[in-house]
């Protein structure tokens, strides 16, 4: 079985390159050492939507920015890991986060 996780991140966060591409890369070198790939997901609006399939089959989702916040309790229901990487606009709990 393939083992990946999910990073979402909207597109108007990912534009700060020089800072979210180390983070990408630090993740992706930190999985890849566990045997896990990462499957990045920029999103446009919130009407993007990542494909059930994918979510279903993921190890977990970090949402990345801000601007990913509202997306996070869509995703609540697959029971999987989620993990934030923003600063903290409300009582994020039960998210992992930094």
């Amino acid at each position: 079985m393939h083992q990946y996780a999910i990073f979402v991140i909207p597109e108007h966060d990912a534009q700060d390159t020089s800072f979210w591409m180390q983070v990408m890369l630090g993740i992706e070198s930190a999985l890849t050492a566990n045997g896990f790939t990462l499957h990045i997901q920029i999103t446009s609006s919130l009407d993007d939507k990542i494909l059930n399939s994918e979510v279903n089959n993921c190890a977990g989702i970090i949402f990345a920015g801000y601007g990913s916040l509202p997306y996070i309790d869509r995703f609540r229901d697959y029971n999987k890991p989620i993990f934030v990487l923003t600063y903290e606009p409300y009582n994020l709990f039960p998210y992992d986060t930094i």
